[in-house]
């Protein structure tokens, strides 16, 4: 064996190759160790999250004890993270091919149990000094029920441990490392190879403990994928040894079924929890979970209400009308509309999983969709109230991951107001008995011959010569009288007999009153009639 010409000193002037190769290899490992504790996945997330850190930490305990670090099964929870936490002394680091560096974040930390949500069986994570590894299982023991990210820990003094290897750097001769000949016991166990990457002296048929299988790999990774990927097909790969192990799997926790090759359907938020189970336990070790869950970029429902007009009518909303000439076009709806449905996969296009809902003060109707997801939005008089305008407001609400509720849209509409027709006044003679001297009867009638006058229509007349008026649809002169019926006067020829048509009670603001018409007297009974009309305001 050579004697070292190198000074002690370059040891630790620059990395190894070992130690580079070791710090590639580890490199993903250590990673997901740094972040295991803030993952956020969907569906059961708890459990979910909890047995992918433990995934974490059990791969950083391998890595610790493959580069020298020692475990003892024995030892308790907070002790095993302390450990994970040191790093090599600075004597054994300059021998050391391997890591030297911590395998955890000093502010990784966790939660235990408290009793009373012990005893409620669920999801735990828990010690299994046998195998020296985390479990995840559903009892009444108390175990570590999340792990956490504590910033109070981060300058937190970590301890330094020594680290041995079976294979250290060169301090003796002129090897990158030392290296003794010795003679190993002959096994009668079948020669098998181990998994690339095992340790020197390890092995199946080598009398040392049985090698971990490798988990099963995903033919698609979990994650976020965009809508219309769903439902996703994943199909599971075993990369072990032929004929010595099985793949496990479940997409419902604690629910497991053997792997034979058939496509898993996937839908947003589902996961996938599998592991390779051994066949042959003295000579292979179960693999770890491997956990993916499968997230959605969701697609944000859009829609529109729309309204054939801006303004109308109070024919066009179902009113009552005077028949006439012209039949009244009812127009009673707006619609609401999907606009983005080429976006959303058919399968996702149906009312389990989104809902369109009208917005009325206090609670939300669901409006019924046709094929092209359009809906009926009512508009009737009643919508108005009292108002010349009423809003519309609707809404659309996922039911599933991959859709997001639309923002609340809506659209008014206003009043057209009508514009009444002038009424008709004529002298007529008396209804019964001879004509008085001095005395004149009267008849208003509406003008209903084109089908616009409403029913319920009012008329107003006055017998002063003043004119009934108009203040937001209603008389304004003290004298206005509502007309019932043919009646008389006495007032001189001088003086007319004037009205007004108004709309109906309650309605007023759905029309314009008519203009002024008044009697000419002289003419006599039996004429049909002759008025003026005013062509300005009151």
């Amino acid at each position: 064996m050579h004697t070292s010409s190198y000074p002690a000193s370059r040891a630790r002037a620059a990395f190894s190759l070992i130690e580079s190769l070791a710090t590639v290899a580890a490199l993903s490992s250590v990673t997901a160790i740094a972040i295991f504790a803030v993952s956020n996945v969907l569906g059961n997330t708890d459990e979910h999250k909890l047995k992918a850190d433990v995934a974490a930490l059990n791969s950083a305990i391998r890595m610790y004890k493959a580069n020298g670090g020692k475990i003892v099964g024995s030892w308790k929870e907070d002790k095993i993270i302390a450990e994970l936490k040191t790093i090599a002394t600075a004597e054994s680091g300059e021998k050391l091919a391997g890591l030297r560096s911590a395998m955890l974040d000093p502010r990784i930390d966790f939660v235990m149990e408290t009793f009373a949500e012990a005893a409620q069986g669920t999801a735990k994570a828990l010690w299994d000094a046998d195998n020296q590894r985390f479990y995840v299982a559903h009892t009444n023991q108390r175990g570590i029920k999340e792990f956490i990210f504590d910033e109070s820990l981060a300058e937190a003094e970590v301890g330094e441990r020594e680290r041995t290897s079976n294979l250290e750097l060169a301090v003796v001769d002129d090897w990158i490392w030392d290296y003794e000949d010795r003679n190993l016991p002959l096994s009668s166990a079948p020669q098998t190879p181990g998994n690339p990457g095992d340790s020197p002296g390890e092995g199946i048929g080598g009398g040392e403990d049985p090698l971990d299988l490798d988990p099963p790999r995903f033919s698609t990774p979990g994650g976020s994928h965009p809508l219309p990927a769903f439902d996703l097909d994943v199909f599971l790969t075993n990369p072990n040894p032929t004929g010595v192990s099985t793949i496990q799997y479940s997409t419902s926790p604690g629910v497991w079924q053997a792997y034979n090759g058939e496509a898993i359907s996937v839908s947003p938020g589902d996961a996938i929890e599998a592991y390779v189970a051994s066949m042959d336990p003295e000579n292979w070790n179960d693999s770890e979970h491997a956990l993916e869950v499968y997230s959605v970029i969701p697609v944000p429902l859009l829609i529109d209400i729309q309204f054939s007009k801006h303004a109308y009518t109070y024919s066009e909303m179902g009113g009552a009308m005077i028949p006439g000439i012209y039949p009244p076009v009812v127009v009673q709806s707006g619609t609401v509309s999907l606009l983005n449905a080429s976006e959303i996969p058919s399968q996702f296009l149906n009312t389990e999983s989104f809902t369109i809902n009208q917005v009325l003060p206090g609670s939300e109707t669901p409006v019924t969709l046709d094929a092209e997801f359009t809906g009926p939005i009512p508009i009737s008089l009643t919508s108005f109230a009292s108002g010349t305008e009423a809003t519309f407001e609707a809404v659309a609400r996922s039911s599933v991951q991959g859709l997001l509720d639309s923002q609340t849209v809506g659209a008014s509409v206003g009043i057209e107001p009508t514009i009444l027709r002038v009424p008709i006044v004529a002298e007529i003679a008396p209804p019964s008995g001879p004509p008085v001297a001095g005395v004149r009867w009267v008849e208003i009638s509406l003008d209903s011959e084109l089908g616009d006058t409403p029913q319920g229509a009012r008329i107003y007349y006055t017998t002063d010569g003043t004119d009934p008026g108009d203040s937001g649809g209603a008389p304004t002169s003290p004298t206005a009288i509502l007309y019932e019926g043919p009646f008389s006067t006495n007032q001189p020829p001088s003086v007319p007999v004037t009205a007004r048509v108004y709309g109906p009670s309650n309605f007023e603001h759905w029309f314009v009153v008519s203009e002024a018409a008044e009697i000419q007297w002289g003419l006599g009974p039996g004429i049909d009639f002759t008025m003026t009309a005013s062509l300005s305001a009151p």
